[in-house]
């Protein structure tokens, strides 16, 4: 099937993907070919242009900033420490973190209280379980809008070890940034091949939402686009 060349209601070739990440559930998330599935999303969208020089799914992220714990004034500098300036990003579902410059993830970590792992570990940088309700907002700019992620977002919980989804990646050279996994399953996002963009829009959560249940929304981990 030539998806390039079929026609859709919106006028351009969607693919959009939603990880789940509720653990009492059996699926990873769902793909939609040919457009986007309204049910499963709230607001409207934040689109950023690909960059065409990459040949990939890449975009300009604005910058990263560590915010102030829930419910505290959020200040932001106009050049935040990480992807000051902007930064090439690449968003993709075969990356399960979130990744970035070596020097950059080290001293977010740093600064949010994380301890560096040794290379055996499943996890780059770890945390006392007790604190993920407390650690601060990060928020990841696109386009001018905030993506906000808590602490909950951006922790992996394995029992009672607590690693960030967070990393970095040896010879990470052609991309600053990969929003992968991590991210995806807070927004909902849409690879819009027709208008060359890639938009992102809140998830509608399961528990508000009566289209999704148990059976079809989880494993968000394991999720890989085999497609």
């Amino acid at each position: 099937m030539n998806l390039e060349n079929a026609g859709t209601p919106q006028g351009s070739m969607h693919q959009c993907v939603l990880i789940c990440s509720d653990p009492t559930s059996i699926v990873g998330g769902q793909l939609n070919l040919g457009g986007v599935d309204e049910r499963l999303y709230s607001g409207a969208f934040t689109y950023a242009p690909v960059l065409s020089s990459c040949g990939s799914w890449s975009i300009k992220m604005d910058g990263v900033s560590i915010l102030a714990g829930k419910g505290g004034v959020q200040p932001k500098s106009s050049c935040p420490k990480y992807c000051c300036g902007g930064c090439t990003t690449l968003v993709d579902t075969g990356m399960w973190m979130i990744a970035g410059p070596e020097d950059e993830i080290n001293l977010l970590h740093q600064t949010l209280g994380f301890t560096r792992n040794p290379p055996t570990e499943d996890h780059q940088f770890s945390i006392d379980c007790s604190m993920v309700s407390k650690l601060p907002q990060i928020a990841f700019t696109i386009s001018g809008k905030d993506f906000i992620m808590n602490g909950e977002d951006y922790v992996i919980r394995n029992q009672n070890v607590c690693g960030s989804g967070i990393g970095f990646i040896d010879g990470l050279v052609e991309f600053d940034w990969i929003l992968g996994d991590v991210f995806i399953r807070k927004y909902y996002t849409t690879f819009d091949f027709g208008s060359q963009r890639i938009g992102f829009a809140n998830v509608e959560h399961p528990s508000k939402n009566k289209f999704f249940t148990h059976d079809t929304c989880n494993r968000a981990n394991a999720y890989d686009d085999n497609y």
